[in-house]
């Protein structure tokens, strides 16, 4: 099922791959040797200085996509830099939706409006391409049928081009018939998403205001033959002597080809397609290969390093100017509910569940999601059950068996013999961690709730530092082994470490500055609260803990992290590279999601929590 969910992503892989295989079988890599030894090293430092000058115009360029609260040019570039390195390092081209995030926080303006500058930056410089290489073409009479594949996508280029200038022409009657199009289908194109749309637009506005559109389109053209000046320059560095009409299908190759699905930075595929077109032209293939692996290189080199420093430094930027803005809240924003509502809850795709908030009749409810934790979760069960005894007066251990296919069930049925406040409920299949602990938490009885791993690796104990938050007046309380205390101790294995520091910077960067711990699987809420994010969660995965705190910033909770005392217990369910994978495309997924409006916003969660009655 997930590799279903994520098939894109590991068909761009699987792609990179047989391209990388090709390299390997198809070049003769020393000749490559051979040919880069003798390269000439001046005309490719030149080629550097070239690439890295035309990246400072680009900043200056995108500024003036903006109608209000421009970046600074440093800012502009700082930004600009870190989308791209970040396409170098995430596929399906991801840092142009880091860099709508960052702009939006810098510029404290709606990340649809800056993800349109973005749109609107590329559609030009595709559009320029485009026309470089029908000059190019025109002027060294290449064929039609041999590159045609390069002018079918000029056109479409051309056509993108001419359609959005069309709508934003016409945008009233466009949204007029949008509007009239929800009317007729309620439920699939609502008003909020027809908002967040005009918003995207309205970013584009730029392209049809004549003196602003034309000083754009005289800097891209600018832009775009310092980049050829670039591309001469490597191709000097390797004694290659190329026309106007070569160097035009030089670029538009290489470019193009970063469109086809791929691995992060068209690693392979831009290799393997470049060369083949240079082949054409009559370039050997050792040397072509040369050529745009050094164009790939500088690539890296001028947004590599700089982006690295760029993505800390704004990402620390951003977690001030987050930490001002939350000095500015007034009480008002922190919400404390606490009872009856009913919630559509929005399940995996063959399973659909109606909720009624009841109010809850005990004191405390522990739900453990377990699956296949049969030689794992008894221990867990028994300090929790002796902990809770005697601190509650009332309470309940809810286990939700995740379609175990081991002896889980039968364990926790034994138990129940002897615990009448140990209940479980059996799902027929696994629907993943997520599915599981919004199934728990919305059936539980407790007026506060923590869900925490079937591993115990956070002792039971723990939970008294959790609940003083919660008395205190947090909506929610989350364990965290990130935030020191001397009190405290974290036991875990170093990579784990290390990925979770990593995993954990790209959660702050993309959706949730300001917390050190998304993943730590020990969580508290008063019920209320607890019913109303879960009841608008969607992830089945393990990416569900950074959307339910995702959500309850949307939504305006208080939320306090809590250092916790937490081991490593061996047997976990979580495989560190394909569940980070397919986490970090969740979250790029929850980010694109708001953008477009997927999610209700702020105020509509707001109001649906201020609209339940309290105790």
């Amino acid at each position: 099922m997930q590799i279903k969910k994520n098939f894109k992503n590991y068909l761009s892989f699987f792609i990179s791959a047989l391209c990388i295989y090709w390299v390997v079988t198809s070049i003769d890599l020393k000749e490559v040797a051979s040919v880069l030894l003798e390269m000439n090293y001046f005309w490719g430092f030149l080629a550097f200085v070239t690439t890295l000058s035309g990246y400072f115009l680009r900043a200056y360029r995108w500024r003036l996509f903006f109608e209000e609260s421009k970046p600074s040019f440093w800012d502009s570039y700082s930004i600009l830099i870190t989308g791209f390195f970040m396409n170098n390092i995430l596929p399906a081209r991801m840092g142009e939706l880091v860099r709508a995030h960052l702009g939006g926080k810098i510029t404290k303006q709606s990340r649809s409006v800056v993800l349109a500058t973005v749109f609107a930056e590329r559609l030009v410089d595709g559009f320029i391409i485009s026309l470089i290489f029908i000059i190019g073409a025109k002027v060294g009479q290449l064929s039609v049928i041999t590159f045609k594949s390069l002018y079918l996508v000029s056109l479409l280029f051309i056509i993108l081009v001419i359609i959005t200038l069309l709508v934003l022409f016409q945008k009233k009657r466009v949204f007029k018939f949008l509007e009239y199009l929800g009317q007729i289908m309620p439920g699939h194109l609502s008003g909020y998403t027809i908002l967040k749309l005009k918003t995207f637009f309205s970013g584009l506005e730029p392209l049809i205001e004549l003196r602003r559109s034309s000083v754009i389109l005289i800097l891209s053209v600018f832009i775009w033959l310092i980049e050829l000046m670039a591309y001469f320059q490597v191709a000097k560095a390797f004694a290659v002597s190329f026309s106007f009409s070569s160097l035009a299908l030089y670029l538009t190759v290489l470019n193009f080809s970063s469109l086809i699905p791929s691995a992060p930075g068209g690693i392979g595929v831009i290799e393997v397609i470049t060369t083949l077109f240079l082949q054409k032209i009559g370039i050997a293939r050792a040397t072509a290969f040369s050529m745009v692996a050094t164009q790939h290189l500088i690539q890296y080199l001028v947004v590599g390093l700089p982006g690295l420093y760029f993505f800390f430094k704004l990402k620390k930027k951003i977690y001030q100017l987050k930490l001002e803005e939350e000095k500015q809240k007034s009480e008002e924003d922190f919400v404390d509910i606490s009872s009856g509502i009913n919630a559509n809850v929005s399940s995996s795709e063959d399973e659909k569940l109606t909720y009624k908030y009841q109010t809850p009749t005990l004191d405390f409810s522990l739900v453990i999601p377990a699956y296949n934790e049969e030689k794992r979760i008894l221990p867990t069960i028994l300090s929790a059950n002796n902990f809770l005894r005697d601190h509650f007066d009332s309470f309940e251990i809810l286990i939700v068996n995740d379609g175990s296919s081991d002896n889980t069930q039968n364990v926790i049925e034994n138990l129940m013999k002897d615990f009448s406040n140990l209940r479980i409920i059996n799902l027929d299949k696994n629907k993943g961690k997520g599915f599981a602990t919004k199934r728990g938490i919305l059936d539980a009885k407790g007026k506060t709730i923590l869900y925490a791993d079937a591993d115990g690796a956070a002792p039971i104990e723990e939970s008294s530092r959790l609940l003083k938050a919660i008395e205190n007046g947090a909506n929610l309380a989350i364990g965290s082994r990130a935030r020191f205390s001397a009190d405290t101790k974290v036991e875990t294995l170093l990579y784990r470490k290390f990925l979770g520091r990593i995993f954990n910077g790209f959660v702050n960067l993309l959706i949730l500055p300001g917390v050190a711990d998304t993943q730590c699987g020990f969580k508290m809420f008063n019920s209320a609260t607890a019913f109303t994010l879960f009841t608008n969660v969607t992830s089945d995965n393990f990416s569900f803990d950074v959307e339910v705190l995702f959500l309850a910033r949307k939504a305006g909770c208080k939320i306090i992290e809590v250092p916790i005392n937490w081991s490593n217990i061996s047997g976990s369910k979580v495989n560190v590279l394909s569940d980070s994978f397919n986490m970090f495309f969740d979250i790029i997924k929850f980010r694109l999601k708001e953008i477009l409006g997927g999610y209700k916003s702020s105020r509509e969660i707001r109001e649906e929590m201020l609209s339940l009655p309290r105790n």
